[in-house]
């Protein structure tokens, strides 16, 4: 039986919980104190409520979303696509207009390196850290990624990935909350709620440089030790 003690002391852990990730979307928005402004304090209200990952989509409420630049009236940001659970996340900068992060002559790549790898394609999560097409495919503004943090954050907790692999600088840089340089990320993982992350070249990096190919080979098989 629950006791009237043990129910506060949950309550008083979910809001610590909360804090910490309004300390943690802070840092990952480059501001160096806390913001009581009305904007920061409405978007507080909206967290742990990510309308975009409700089950029916096309109705869902966008909580959150009217503080990010890439919102618009159109249709619903995209969700993550994969198994319920996996063992693999893939995690990408932005989705492109048909809202697969991976598409076109980037999708090919990606589905080889999974073949390489005996992954079925199916069977991996695929993610991106924000989830509207950016204007031109240009590097998401800090804000858009600070407001969608909340949805990758929920479907970290329901996929429950073995290994996450991040795609990308700025999609490096903003899952882990880090300034250092893709090339300094690269070549070992790092933590994220204790699940270990490893982040790499983007397939369409790969595609402008081919001398990449080596080094993602390289990350690529240290992630294929977790699987």
């Amino acid at each position: 039986m629950t006791t009237p003690q043990q129910i506060t002391a949950r309550k008083v852990c979910h809001l610590l919980d909360q804090v910490a990730r309004t300390l943690q979307f802070y840092t990952d928005s480059g501001r160096n104190g806390i913001d009581c402004s009305r904007e920061a304090l409405t978007m507080a209200t909206q967290w742990d409520r990510p309308g975009c990952l409700a089950p029916d989509p096309g109705t869902a409420v966008r909580q959150g979303c009217d503080q990010c630049p890439l919102a618009s009236a159109g249709p619903s940001p995209v969700h993550g696509r994969g198994p319920s659970l996996a063992r693999l996340m893939v995690v990408s900068d932005s989705p492109l207009g048909a809202g697969d992060p991976f598409s076109g002559n980037e999708g090919e790549l990606f589905t080889r390196i999974l073949l390489a790898m005996k992954l079925a394609p199916d069977r991996v999560f695929v993610t991106a850290m924000v989830r509207c097409p950016v204007p031109e495919n240009a590097k998401p503004a800090p804000r858009a990624l600070v407001a969608c943090r909340a949805f990758l954050e929920e479907e970290i907790r329901k996929v429950k990935p073995t290994v996450i692999w991040v795609m990308g600088e700025t999609a490096a840089q903003a899952l882990l909350g880090a300034d250092d340089p893709l090339d300094h990320l690269r070549g070992r993982f790092h933590d994220y709620q204790n699940i270990p992350v490893m982040p790499t070249w983007h397939p369409r990096d790969i595609l402008s440089d081919p001398s990449l190919k080596r080094p993602v080979w390289d990350d690529v098989q240290q992630i294929m030790k977790f699987l």
